[in-house]
């Protein structure tokens, strides 16, 4: 029985029959009913099993497709002949109102999606889906253009663009590109319908859409079942891995769901296991490394130790690659592992790779067994700077000397503050000690080490590092930064490059700790002659001396600075670079001890013509003053012992009464009375003149270079040089100024206002008298740290020259 052979009426018939069955054949249409009584694929097999099969079967393959055509053929031709009976279909369709344009729209969405996605029912259905596709597109067409036809003999007042639009908009999604080959063949020949019929006929309308597409939704609709059903099997064999490997269906739905393109291998299956156990780490792992094999080994790095993965690669996904090394460290103590990488990020200096650094410094931690430490700032600064210590290619360091040093800063912050030092000048020029921190943490670590290993426990007095920060920068800055330092002189004189390793570097900065911490209380040196206003050794002490912070370190700079050259008193010669160094310390802590000795005994062996050592000392110290007087300073000089100078003063002893009368308001003499080590600085000073001048006699520069200043020192004085310019002829061009504690030189300012200078490090000396200075003619005043410069004679022998070149010169006073 052909649906050919059927008459119209029946057709129409039979056609509403089906539709009020519509939702009965929905609940009981089972796809493969056809398939399992093998009936033959015919048009007319299809109508004689309509009942049985229910109109979505002629879906199933491009023949079901035909047979709708046909069918749809028969219902437009009966509603251009007959349009009241076709609009009697409205009563047909009336059971199928949940089914309205919505769930069209979803269908045919449906279907437009699944175009793509069709290869399961290819290999079922013989490959004819695609043919299917093109035949139902030509269906909707032929149902639209029926549509339209049925609109034309009721009349509309649209014009076909409006009714077009409509259209689309009430079916979208469904075969945009049929609508449109339907649309575009109809022209726009509309005949409009009547002003009192508008609302009927546009409810027909759609009752008519519904019945020409109802067909073409029956279709789609019985493609989408049995696609699901087979959606189904496919999808429970999808799920069986994943619910063997223990997923609940939900999770390996949800899964399958989150990752399409899985296919139930055990790569999958572990990755999904652990996927259920931590979705958001399964799902950033996979982000991150961007394949299954890296991700499953992360997973199992991370779920094996217990590790912090999701935030570590949320943190740092940077060092991703990087996680076995990493993420230990990170899941233990993650404050302290970004705190290093931001330092190593934030370091102006570094010009390496800062990742690389990074990875490197924490294994520095790892080593040492830091990363469950509570760390101080300053100590991850120190071992950040050690790690980069090592990439400028000095030695590693042993752990013990590392762990002194991680100890020392976790007590004080002091130990390792390697900020610039800023000494200001009058003119703005302000000169800024620039440090390298890496080189120095590195020379503080094995300084302290090798402290440690003398046998004093150096970490056990945190009084002191404030003291030794102070000398670690000055001894690194005079052995390797000094632009005519002891780096400079040891190449002139050996072509010689000195390095932080090298044993006699070392053999330099020891002997200094030695012969200046005999004079600690520490080290049972408090009853010896110190000045005990610059307590190094006692940063308590010393940061009521000295309160202001960038002085204080001025003054520690001034103290433990190395000159590149002395003169050796016994060959009566200049000796430069790392000797020369050695010989400067070696040579003054002799004359701090006959110093003592004299000071101690002072009428023992005293030289013919003087009444005692204070006598000598005191007439040598005042010769140096009368000596400036009569070379065009004699303005200097009466400030500075409160008399004018020569009037009155006749003989040495006469000069010597003066300078020691407190009842005198000169400049020395405020000092004898208000500070007790001036009397000290005096028995130095003169001291040391007189010794230049001994048999064979040394010039007089020798002894202002060298001499005096590093005896000064090894008495626990900071010094450095003051220059004046213009210099009057037969004056020496500059002379040694000594710090002052911060009661004497703020107490000296009080009494004499803006008669007086100071310097950096509240540093004073006979230069900075500055009317007496101004009315001498001096119009500069520089203050300087100076080394002794060298050059080859025409003989090729190294010589120096007789002045120091200032290193370090800021203005104390400038001509404008």
């Amino acid at each position: 029985m052909s649906l050919r052979g059927i008459g119209e009426r029946n057709a129409v018939k039979n056609f509403g029959k089906s539709l009020s069955g519509f939702k009965l054949g929905l609940a009981r249409f089972k796809p493969e009913k056809l398939f399992e009584k093998n009936i033959p694929i015919t048009t007319e097999n299809l109508a004689i099993n309509f009942d049985d099969l229910g109109r979505p079967s002629l879906t199933l393959i491009g023949d079901y497709f035909k047979a709708s055509k046909e069918v749809a053929d028969l219902v437009g031709k009966l509603a251009v002949s007959d349009t009241d009976k076709a609009l009697e279909l409205e009563e047909a369709f009336s059971s199928i109102k949940s089914y309205d344009d919505s769930y069209l729209f979803k269908v045919a969405d449906f279907l437009e999606r699944k175009y793509k996605e069709i290869n399961p029912l290819q290999g079922v259905l013989e490959n004819k889906w695609q043919e299917a596709e093109e035949e139902a597109k030509l269906i909707l067409a032929d149902q639209l253009r029926n549509y339209f036809t049925i609109c034309k003999a009721r009349g509309d007042d649209k014009t076909f663009s409006q009714f077009v639009d409509e259209t689309k908009r009430i079916y979208k999604g469904l075969a945009r590109d049929a609508i449109e080959i339907a649309s575009q063949s109809l022209g726009e020949d509309f005949l409009r319908l009547t002003n009192q019929e508008e609302k009927r006929s546009r409810n027909k309308k759609l009752v008519l859409g519904l019945s020409a597409l109802g067909l073409i939704a029956a279709a789609s609709l019985g493609a989408y079942l049995y696609k699901q059903h087979l959606d189904r099997i496919k999808e429970e064999e999808m799920k069986k891995p994943y619910r063997q490997a223990g997923l609940s269906d939900e999770q390996a739905e949800e899964f399958i769901a989150s990752y399409p393109k899985q296919n139930g291998n055990s790569t999958w299956v572990s990755f999904a296991k652990s996927w259920a156990n931590d979705k958001a780490l399964a799902e950033e792992s996979l982000k991150i490394f961007g394949n299954l094999k890296d991700s499953l080994e992360y997973l199992y790095f991370v779920n094996s130790n217990g590790y912090d993965g999701l935030n570590f690669l949320k943190d740092f996904p940077q060092f991703a690659k990087n996680y076995e090394e990493v993420l230990p460290a990170y899941s233990a103590n993650s404050s302290l592992v970004k705190i290093v990488y931001d330092q190593f990020q934030r370091d102006p200096r570094i010009n390496l790779d800062r990742n690389d650094l990074f990875l490197k410094g924490l294994k520095e931690y790892q080593d040492l067994n830091l990363i469950k430490k509570n760390l101080m700032i300053q100590t991850v600064h120190a071992v950040n700077n050690l790690t980069l210590a090592y990439e400028q290619g000095l030695p590693r360091l042993d752990k013990d000397s590392v762990w002194l040093l991680t100890n020392a800063t976790q007590i004080s912050k002091d130990i390792a503050d390697f900020s610039p030092i800023v000494f200001y000048s009058i003119d703005g020029n302000n000169y800024v000690l620039e440090i390298n921190v890496p080189r120095n943490i590195w020379i503080l670590a094995e300084h302290l080490k090798r402290i440690q290993d003398s046998g004093f426990e150096i970490i056990k007095h945190p009084e002191m590092f404030e003291g030794l920060n102070g000398k670690v920068i000055a001894n690194a800055w005079s052995l390797f930064d000094a632009k005519y330092g002891i780096s400079y002189a040891e190449k002139e004189k050996s072509g010689r490059i000195i390095k932080p390793s090298d044993r006699d570097v070392w053999d330099i900065i020891m002997l200094q700790w030695n012969l200046y911490s005999n004079k600690a209380p520490q080290l049972n040196g408090l009853e010896k002659i110190y000045n005990r206003d610059f307590p190094w050794y006692d940063s308590n002490q010393l940061k009521q001396l000295y309160p202001d912070k960038n002085e204080r370190r001025q003054a520690l700079f001034f103290k433990f600075y190395i000159p590149n050259a002395t003169f050796d008193m016994e060959k009566r010669e200049r000796v430069y670079g790392v000797e020369g160094a050695k010989l400067s310390l070696t040579q003054a802590e002799k004359e701090y001890e006959t110093i003592t000795y004299r000071i101690n005994h002072p009428n023992e062996d005293v030289p013919k013509g003087y009444k005692s050592w204070d006598d000598l000392t005191l007439t040598w110290f005042g010769g140096l003053l009368i000596d400036r007087g009569n070379h065009g300073l004699s303005n200097t000089v009466s400030q500075f012992i409160g008399h004018e100078y020569p009037n009155n003063i006749t003989t040495t002893h006469q000069f010597n009464q003066i300078i020691e009368d407190t009842n005198i308001n000169g400049i020395t003499q405020y000092l004898k009375k208000n500070w007790k080590y001036w009397d000290l600085v005096k028995f130095i000073a003169g001291y040391e003149r007189w010794n230049v001048g001994n048999y064979p006699p040394a010039i007089e520069e020798d002894g202002i270079n060298y001499l005096i200043p590093q005896t000064l020192q090894a008495f626990g004085f900071p010094v450095y040089f003051v220059h004046i310019n213009p210099t009057p002829i037969g004056a020496a061009q500059y002379e040694w100024a000594v710090s002052l504690p911060y009661y004497v030189a703020s107490g000296m300012k009080n009494e004499f206002g803006e008669k007086i200078l100071t310097g950096p490090a509240k540093g004073f000396g006979l230069y900075l008298v500055k009317d007496g200075i101004v009315e001498d003619g001096v119009k500069e005043l520089l203050g300087f740290i100076g080394e002794t410069t060298l050059y080859r004679g025409n003989n090729g022998v190294l010589e120096s020259n007789t002045l120091l070149a200032p290193e370090i010169g800021i203005y104390l006073m400038k001509n404008p």
